[in-house]
């Protein structure tokens, strides 16, 4: 379940032992065997996510051995739904992961002008 701002505003405690947990999650391992597995995967960090860091992004993205992109947008940790179009563009244009019938991208979205690819 997903809290809005006034639910997290109004349980701040809850809020915060939410992000304890998050940030104390280990799938580390877990990482390390979809890389072993050659699975391609794609990061996707925001300069102004305060709950996934750039320090975590940068850190799963070495783990899963996966491309990594930076956006230096608002939005912090769900900036995707706000810049919907970015995020399309930025799947579209990622390397295919699947190549199935049912695997579909959008055919015309708006150019991710402040996307910047870091290595």
């Amino acid at each position: 379940v997903v809290a809005g701002g006034r639910e997290l505003v109004s349980a701040p405690r809850g809020a915060v032992r939410l992000v304890r947990a998050l940030r104390a999650l280990d799938v580390s391992a877990q990482m390390k065997r979809v890389r072993a597995a050659g699975i391609p995967t794609l990061v996707v960090g925001c300069t102004t996510d305060t709950l996934v860091t750039l320090e975590h992004s940068r850190t799963a993205a070495r783990l899963l051995g996966a491309e990594y992109r930076e956006l230096a947008i608002g939005g912090g940790h769900v900036w995707m739904f706000e810049q919907h179009s970015l995020l399309a563009s930025i799947l579209r244009d990622a390397p295919r992961v699947a190549t199935t019938p049912g695997d579909v991208r959008p055919d015309s979205m708006d150019s991710p002008a402040r996307l910047t690819t870091c290595a």
